[in-house]
C-alpha cells in the first residue's frame, strides 16, 4: 500500500474543502503548495520516530549514574589504612607506644570530641613522665601494652 492511500485521501479532501470555504467567504484563495506525503497538516510526522534517542538518554543516564556512585561512595581504602596505621606497635616500648599516642592525637580523621582528646593528651603526659622523667619506671611493659591496646581499640 502506498502512503497516499494509508491516509485515506483525507490531505487532498481537506485541502479541497478548505479551499472552496474560502471560496465561498469572499476570500481570495491562497496558492496552493505540494507537500511530501509525509507532512501531516498539524506539523506531526506521519512515520513513526527511531528510538535510538530514547535508547542513547537512557544509556547516557545509566552511565552518569554508574559514575556517580562510584564517585561518591565511601572508601574502603581510607577504613582499611586507619586499621592499619593505629595497630599495636611490633615492639612494644616506651617510645613506639608514645609515638602511636602522639599520631592519633594529631590525627584530624578519628574525630574524637574535646573530652577523649583531653584524656589522650593526659594520658601521654603521664606516659612521658612515668617513662622518661626523674624516677622513670623502667619495668613498665605490660601496662604499656595494655596502655597502647586501650587506645587502638578507642581508635577503630
Amino acid at each position: 500500500m502506498r502512503r497516499s492511500q494509508d491516509a485515506g485521501g483525507i490531505c487532498p479532501r481537506l485541502i479541497l474543502a478548505l479551499a472552496f470555504g474560502a471560496f465561498l467567504a469572499g476570500a481570495k484563495p491562497a496558492d496552493l503548495v505540494a507537500v511530501k506525503e509525509t507532512l501531516a497538516l498539524a506539523g506531526l510526522p506521519l512515520e513513526p520516530r527511531s528510538p535510538w534517542g530514547w535508547v542513547s538518554a537512557g544509556v547516557l543516564f545509566i552511565v552518569c549514574g554508574a559514575g556517580l556512585y562510584l564517585l561518591l561512595r565511601p572508601s574502603k581504602l581510607g577504613a582499611e589504612e586507619r586499621a592499619a596505621a593505629y595497630a599495636l606497635p611490633a615492639h612494644i616500648t616506651p617510645f613506639s607506644v608514645l609515638s602511636l599516642l602522639r599520631s592519633m592525637e594529631q590525627d584530624p580523621r578519628l574525630g574524637f570530641p574535646a573530652d577523649r582528646r583531653e584524656e589522650l593528651a593526659t594520658t601521654i603526659h603521664e606516659l612521658e613522665r612515668r617513662c622518661f622523667g626523674p624516677g622513670a619506671d623502667t619495668d613498665g611493659q605490660a601496662d604499656l601494652e595494655r596502655l597502647a591496646r586501650d587506645w587502638v581499640t578507642r581508635a577503630s
